[in-house]
């Protein structure tokens, strides 16, 4: 066994570094880039999908300043990477990757694809949407093992990954994974990861039988790989609980909670974007009226009311306010105002945003 698989401890140990998240599509059941951002903000989240997806453009980038600092994330293939491997420092990073049971990959994926299916991007593929089984049959290469590896073989893949000290993460687990990362990082985890809008209707209504037995053969190789690495880390995560995540509001909640911090001034917007405007009409539309906007680098004035930089506010006001997080990188507020002695820090993001949304 692996050392990474020899115990709890070593199998979720990033070492403090930056996340390198490769990602073959349709495997990690969550928009997981989003989670990565707002643990350290977009300035260090980087993304090589679509019309960045080229090595060229990492080995550029990698060049330089800040590269090894950032998290990255890319649909660029571990067979395509391998080759240029040795021209990165790949030890400064923690290496990231999902695997799912492939049925269940297999059906996400088309159901993602046939919704985009009049995009150009789509359309040139030729990809058969007219069934499961038509789906299947119409991408041969549509495998996780050839994304890890070129041979196809699982075999190949495992050794590929062990050998780099990839944490290979079964999606059952992905949302204690990326909890556990936000801890080590010294955060509270986000409240619970959303699944994928695809992964929402029940499985049965596209497989088939001649479908499952198509997936089954086609993707042998593919169930290897996921079992192989289930079976090491199911038992590793057996009973491991789940840390207390940040306080959050959700959509329908009660705020009347806040009133009191509200009416003795101590209520504040941290953030002095969009978002933070529409939390403010949220807030006013129940009847709450925050005494400003806290920002880590600007003041002034927003819908009327103060902006305050965060070191503008003595250690008393710090002390005695609530502040709800209405901007995107999560993490680098929550630690600022942690380090003030805030007295009760919210995630109000999603929250003021109120819909379902990409984050890529």
């Amino acid at each position: 066994m692996m050392p990474r698989y020899s115990d709890l401890a070593s199998y979720l140990n990033t070492g403090g570094k930056p996340i390198f998240f490769v990602h073959c599509v349709k495997t990690a059941g969550t928009s997981l880039n989003g989670y990565l951002t707002r643990m350290d903000g977009r300035s260090r989240m980087t993304t090589y999908y679509i019309d960045r997806q080229y090595t060229d453009l990492l080995l550029a980038e990698a060049a330089q300043p800040g590269f090894y600092d950032s998290h990255h994330a890319t649909h660029l293939p571990f067979s395509v990477l391998a080759p240029i491997l040795d021209r990165l420092d790949v030890s400064r990073f923690h290496w990231l990757v999902c695997v799912r049971d492939p049925v269940a990959r297999q059906i996400s994926h088309y159901r993602f694809l046939r919704k985009m299916q009049h995009l150009p991007l789509i359309q040139n593929n030729c990809i058969d949407f007219s069934s499961l089984e038509a789906f299947t049959d119409s991408m041969p290469r549509n495998s996780q093992c050839r994304f890890y590896h070129s041979s196809g073989q699982a075999a190949d893949a495992i050794a590929f990954l062990d050998r780099l000290d990839v944490q290979v993460v079964p999606v059952e687990f992905m949302s204690a994974v990326i909890d556990d990362i936000y801890v080590q990082r010294g955060l509270p985890p986000l409240q619970e990861i959303r699944a994928n809008r695809t992964d929402q209707e029940p499985p049965a209504r596209d497989l088939s039988p001649t479908a499952a037995a198509l997936i089954a053969e086609r993707f042998a190789q593919d169930d290897l790989l996921y079992r192989t690495y289930h079976a090491r880390v199911a038992p590793l995560m057996a009973g491991l609980g789940r840390p207390v995540p940040v306080a959050t509001l959700q959509p329908g909640d009660d705020l009347s909670f806040l009133r009191p911090a509200a009416q003795a001034g101590q209520l504040y917007i941290f953030g002095s974007s969009r978002v933070a405007e529409q939390l403010l009409g949220r807030l006013r539309q129940a009847g709450l009226q925050p005494a400003g906007f806290i920002d880590s680098t600007r003041d002034g004035t927003l819908a009327r009311l103060p902006v305050w930089r965060a070191d503008q506010l003595d250690s008393a006001r710090w002390q005695a306010a609530s502040v709800l997080i209405a901007a995107e990188a999560f993490g680098p507020i929550h630690r600022l105002a942690q380090t003030r002695g805030c007295r009760q820090i919210i995630d109000a993001f999603d929250y003021a945003i109120q819909k379902e949304i990409w984050r890529v």
